[in-house]
């Protein structure tokens, strides 16, 4: 008997103080996103997804369960620095008990995705720039872990073409919006992360925008 394929997808949401200017924004396309997901159970039952929200704490918002049965999601509300590692570590903490339910359940895994969203660089827990995300970023995605999951980024505001560049796992699969003041790029992520999607369980597979209007693909050969 041939097993069906899913896709676990993590949607890890920057909530730091420096998103408060589209908290309201944030809560409509995130309650857009379940919405459309919920009108098409063929989606959800192929991208099995989980939102995780980071600020100075991460916490999953909604857990990798049957988005049937969750009857609303929180609202959002922003705040804090913007503590990378806090995210990856909750993910990578997941990862593991989320696949093998899906396994029990007698689906074909796929290598997860992670779709990053931030408007901002890396912190620690103080609010000042660092790079300890990076320990923790390598060890998500460290091949040796047979769960390893690929990470798309998506940046606007402060956010800077080399982190977005460094946290990608696929070549051509970071992007950064032209213009970092404009309000509309969040509703543009959300939008592509629906498409991408849709795609993918059309195709049986990760499916990946090429381009994204509005934003820049962050190659791996910038160095300014």
């Amino acid at each position: 008997m041939t097993k069906v394929k899913c896709l676990p997808t993590y949607i890890l949401i920057d909530t730091s103080s420096s998103m408060t200017p589209v908290q309201d924004t944030l809560n409509e396309t995130v309650e857009t996103l379940y919405d459309e997901l919920i009108l098409d159970p063929s989606i959800c039952d192929f991208a099995h997804v989980s939102i995780v929200t980071f600020s100075t704490d991460a916490h999953v918002v909604l857990g990798m369960t049957d988005i049937q049965q969750i009857s609303a999601l929180p609202m959002l509300e922003c705040g804090g620095v913007t503590n990378f590692g806090q995210a990856l570590d909750l993910v990578r903490g997941c990862l593991d008990g989320d696949v093998e339910q899906l396994i029990a359940a007698g689906r074909e895994v796929l290598r997860p995705v992670v779709f990053v969203l931030t408007d901002g660089q890396p912190t620690d827990e103080r609010g000042y720039l660092s790079d300890a995300w990076r320990t923790s970023h390598a060890q998500l995605v460290d091949r040796a872990w047979k769960r390893h999951p690929n990470v798309v980024p998506f940046g606007f505001g402060g956010a800077t073409p080399d982190v977005l560049r460094d946290m990608a796992t696929i070549p051509g699969a970071a992007f950064i919006a032209r213009d970092p003041g404009n309000t509309d790029s969040l509703k543009t992520i959300f939008a592509t992360l629906l498409n991408s999607l849709v795609a993918s369980q059309q195709s049986n597979e990760l499916r990946l925008p090429r381009e994204v209007d509005g934003f820049v693909t962050v190659n791996q050969d910038i160095i300014t």
